[in-house]
């Protein structure tokens, strides 16, 4: 009885909501990148991700990322690394690396905070950003399983 009334608190404490298209992404982002003191921990994307927002934009959010003081570690697929490489010279920027042929995805995830954003960039383009500490600490956990096995370019 306990573990199920534990269970029942955490969906209760839990607030998820789904952004569409360019613009729901952007305000995701937008409000990750503004949580004051909170670092960002990424994974996934691929050239495709890349492409899909485009290359000016992912430079603007790393800039108001770094104007916020927030540091990031980020996983990807090497085959964006001649997209990204000039993003690894950024302050308080680490970026690694998985083979695209396992890793190269239509997806990324980014965690800050008690947020999860899992961002889909196919179709129109959707987020679903999640509020909760233990499932964010929990997407922590997957990150830096993943973070040990990345490799430095």
């Amino acid at each position: 009885l306990p573990l199920l009334k534990k269970k029942q608190n955490i969906s209760k404490e839990t607030k998820t909501t789904m952004y569409r298209s360019k613009r729901g992404i952007n305000e995701v982002y937008s409000k990750l990148i503004n949580l004051n003191g909170q670092g960002v921990l990424s994974f996934g994307g691929s050239k495709y991700t890349t492409d899909f927002m485009g290359i000016e934009w992912w430079k603007q959010m790393y800039m108001k990322r770094i104007h916020n003081q927030m540091s990031q570690r980020h996983i990807a697929s090497d085959e964006t690394l001649p997209y990204i490489g000039p993003f690894m010279r950024m302050r308080v920027t680490k970026i690694r690396f998985l083979p695209k042929e396992t890793f190269g995805q239509y997806q990324e995830t980014a965690i800050a905070g008690d947020y999860v954003a899992i961002t889909i960039f196919a179709d129109e383009g959707y987020s679903i950003l999640i509020h909760n500490k233990e499932i964010a600490n929990g997407y922590r956990k997957n990150f830096e399983l993943l973070w040990k096995i990345a490799k430095n370019k």
